[in-house]
């Protein structure tokens, strides 16, 4: 486990958000995700990295 609280998709760090399999996503990358559609350019991004944290 990491020592400090870094969000896995923006880097932020020491911030209130959701933790997945002991990795924190924070609650601005947590509020971009919901309302991202497939089609948007960071779709991607988040995908790749969900699926890294998911089947590690």
């Amino acid at each position: 486990m990491k020592e400090l609280n870094c969000c896995f998709i923006c880097g932020a760090q020491n911030v209130d958000g959701i933790k997945i399999k002991d990795e924190l996503l924070c609650l601005s990358c947590e509020k971009e995700l919901i309302i991202t559609f497939p089609l948007d350019v960071e779709y991607d991004t988040y995908l790749l990295k969900l699926k890294a944290i998911l089947f590690s």
